[in-house]
């Protein structure tokens, strides 16, 4: 049996901050910068650690249901899920998930 390292990054009442105005452009900012931090951060503290590795952010979104990529010998990480001002990122080594909360905050 395998052993996977799991993070759950939470941005904690992001929906509440972004419906709390009714501007739309406000919402707008405050949806993309929530976006910006998920796929460009994220993927710069993935390429970080990962130097050799495709550190693609968005595969998952191909098919959702299917956690199985991290499965492959040749696979270090893997995005579960990103979306609502949540992000889940499975890795094989616990010392990586380590190495990516301390770049990644």
């Amino acid at each position: 049996m395998n052993k996977f390292a799991a993070i759950l990054i939470d941005t904690v009442s992001i929906q509440e901050y972004i419906f709390s105005s009714n501007r739309l452009k406000e919402n707008i900012g405050a949806s993309y910068i929530i976006d910006n931090i998920y796929r460009d951060q994220m993927k710069r503290a993935l390429e970080n650690i990962y130097k050799n590795q495709s550190t693609d952010v968005c595969s998952w979104e191909e098919d959702p249901d299917n956690i199985q990529i991290i499965t492959n010998e040749l696979v270090n990480f893997e995005i579960g899920y990103i979306g609502g001002g949540n992000a889940l990122i499975l890795f094989k080594e616990f010392d990586k998930a380590k190495e990516f909360i301390k770049i990644f905050t």
